[in-house]
This record gives C-alpha cells, structure tokens and sequence, in this order.
C-alpha cells in the first residue's frame, strides 16, 4: 500500500515511517527538514505542508492513498515562528482534509493529543470529557479535531490523542532527567512524586495508527499505557534497575511552579507551559473506547519504556550529544538553569 505521512522526518512520524517501510508499504515523506532515511519505497517531499499549492501537487503526483497520517506539527509557539506554528498546526490540517476529499483519500489518521483535555487532573479521563487546553499547543489541536469534523461526511477521519510519546531515542528534556540519574545526582520532583501521568510506548502508538486505517467511521480515540504508577514509584523503579545512587527529593508546587513560569519566561528553562502545568497533577486518559473499537492494546508499561529509553540513552549517551543531525524530540534537551540546579545537587 502507499501512504503519505506528514512530519515523517520527526521523532514519531520517522517511527511510523519506519515501521510501514519494514511492512513492505510505500511511504511519501513530507516535511520541511530533510529525512535522513533511505529505503527503496522512501519517497521525500521537501516541502511547507502550509502552502496549498505545494501540497496540492504532491497530492496530484502520488495520489492515491490508502490512508495519510498526519503528524507534523510545531510544538513551541515564540515570536519567531508565531506565523508558522498556526500555519502548520491549523492551517495545513484542512489543507490535507480538503486534498484527501478532491483526490478521493478515504482516512487521514491524526495524531492530536492528549493536551486538549488541559486542566482537567485525574483519573480516567474520557474522550467526552471537555477540551478545556492551557497552552496554544493544545488550542491549536482543538481546532484541527474541529476542522476535520467537518468533513466526516466524505472523509473518515481518526483523532489519536496520545500522552508523552517515548521510545528509543527520543530525547528532549528526558535526556536531562537520564543524566541527574546516569550521575547519580538528586532528583527534585515537584510535589510529593504520588501522582500518576501516563505515558505511551512509540511502538504501541505506531500499532494504533495502523489499526486506525481499517476504521470504517470518524472517531476520536485516547491512546495510552496502562499500569500508571506514581512518579515516586517510576523513577524509584529506574533508579532500582539502573544501580543508580540516586535519591528522590521533593519542592513545593506553591513555590516552584512560579518560579518554573518565570525561568521558562526569561528563556532559562526547557519546561514550559505544559510541564509547569502537568507536572504536579495526575493524568490518566481511559483507553477502554480504542481497545473496544479497535481491539488496540499497550504492550509496554509507563517502568518498561522509561528503563528502555534510559538504557538506549546512556548506552548511546555520547554520540547523541555530539551529533549535529538529531532534530527534535531526538536532540538533548537543553538545560538552562537546570544544569545549575544538577550542579548543585
């Protein structure tokens, strides 16, 4: 089959990407930095998926589809990319609903996520719980989950929302976490470390897309790991099955979550709007619609992929901070005041 896949040179999108190649598929790559995977059914389009005429010919040279996957998107919103992160965001979402309806595309798979639920803090959080998001991340994918609705009537399509995705290599500000433990520093958790966020295995997300693309009807489903435990319980875990000497600490939501809005204001901090609001809270989206409409299940919990992805960091720790090539999500996260903060601890 072909596929086309928006933001294949990502974190994710590389790994679905990937994933279909292995399956023998044809993929279509379109995005804007240059993919650094070559494979006899790899097909890249070096293109803005904003522009509507760029978009439009890549439609109209590898059309059809058996499904488009669309997992671009920009993730932080500063003055310099203001015009681009909506453009791509919102934008280019019904750019590629309308060219799925005119060249007669049946599914375009969306990976939203699980930012549009935004303040809500708990425990089985449904699909039909209200889309309330803090940060312009998860605003703009309310409005794209909205735009797509719109064309329910010639175009299924089908709303993921994941939590953090993680798998090998991906990086950001877990890489940072990786180090504190690696070099067996304290670790500060924001509260007391007894709340619960979910997380889900790249993999598993990968699977539920592939299932996605033999739904018959538009729908919106949560994806997620099961056996949430606590933080304290999670990383206690990882510094177990580490060997690591390192020891959990506690700050106070009250003091440290200003202080986290002001560092990340002044551009001293990687952890901005959504971990400054997330980080204290518990989340867990009810996976029980996906696994009923789709027969979709995690394969790995929240410890297994954690202790997976630290064991890829540190067995890779050095060529990941040396290389020039990783973008996104596959790039160390940069410290700011938390190297201070490493420092000292």
């Amino acid at each position: 089959m072909r596929y086309l896949i928006t933001g294949g040179s990502g974190y994710f999108g590389g790994e679905l990407k990937r994933s279909l190649l292995k399956d023998g598929h044809i993929c279509i790559n379109v995005d804007t930095q240059a993919d650094s995977d070559q494979h006899p059914n790899l097909i890249h389009e070096q293109i803005d998926i904003s522009n509507p005429e760029a978009l439009e010919a890549i439609f109209k040279k590898h059309a059809p589809f058996a499904a488009v996957f669309h997992a671009a998107a920009h993730l932080q919103l500063t003055r310099k990319t203001y015009q681009q992160f909506y453009a791509t965001n919102i934008t280019a979402t019904r750019y590629l609903a309308e060219n799925c309806v005119r060249y007669q595309i049946s599914h375009l798979i969306f990976i939203s996520s699980n930012c549009v639920y935004g303040r809500i803090n708990g425990m089985n959080i449904t699909e039909e719980s209200p889309l309330i998001p803090f940060e312009e991340y998860g605003k703009t994918k309310v409005v794209s989950e909205k735009i797509l609705q719109e064309f329910s009537n010639s175009l299924h399509s089908i709303c993921l929302r994941p939590p953090t995705i993680i798998g090998e290599g991906r990086m950001g500000v877990l890489s940072i976490v990786f180090d504190f433990i690696y070099e067996g520093r304290k670790l500060w958790l924001i509260g007391s470390g007894e709340n619960r966020y979910q997380f889900i295995y790249s993999e598993d997300l990968i699977q539920a897309c592939k299932l996605a693309v033999h739904y018959p009807h538009s729908a919106v489903f949560n994806v997620g790991c099961d056996h949430v435990p606590t933080l304290n319980e999670l990383f206690l875990n990882i510094i177990q099955k580490t060997n690591s000497k390192t020891r959990l600490f506690h700050l106070s939501p009250t003091f440290f979550i200003p202080a986290m809005k002001l560092f990340f204001k002044l551009g001293l901090s990687p952890l901005g709007p959504y971990q400054y609001n997330m980080i204290a809270n518990t989340y867990i989206g009810d996976t029980s619609k996906i696994k009923r409409e789709l027969n979709w299940h995690p394969t790995k919990s929240n410890i297994e992929i954690m202790v997976d992805n630290y064991n890829y960091y540190i067995a890779n720790r050095i060529a990941i901070k040396k290389s020039k090539m990783l973008t996104g999500h596959r790039r160390v996260g940069r410290a700011g005041i938390l190297s201070l903060i490493k420092w000292m601890s």
